[in-house]
């Protein structure tokens, strides 16, 4: 590969658009510990069970963080990274807020439905 000069001006030119004086490059030191100790904590083992009856419940679920999945098998006690568990938690609770939801929404249309005398025999 052939070598190129730089000159004093283009090494000039590079380090201004590195360091603008107008952004602040200095970071809060308890910033980085804090995001750290956030990383460290997700990468602790938890221990998990997960729901199994044999016939729907059965086959493994698939939990992705950042892009990276696992497969957490059901029936059976196993040990995942708490950011694992905390996206399976999560996932619970949205699925018990939209099975709320649900039964609110179908409750709302069955009234309307009735109060417009639409309600079918």
């Amino acid at each position: 590969m052939p070598k190129t000069k730089t000159t004093a001006s283009e090494t000039e030119n590079t380090e201004s658009l590195e360091q603008d004086p107008t952004q602040d490059t200095q970071q809060d030191p308890t910033q980085d510990t804090e995001q750290e100790e956030k990383i460290r904590r997700g990468d602790e083992l938890v221990e998990v069970e997960l729901f199994y009856d044999g016939d729907k419940y059965k086959e493994p679920v698939p939990v992705i963080v950042n892009g990276v999945k696992i497969m957490v098998p059901r029936g059976k006690p196993v040990k995942i990274k708490r950011k694992y568990a905390e996206a399976l938690d999560h996932s619970l609770s949205q699925d018990k807020k939209a099975g709320l939801m649900q039964a609110r929404l179908a409750a709302e249309f069955t009234a309307e439905t009735k109060n417009l005398g639409l309600e079918s025999e």
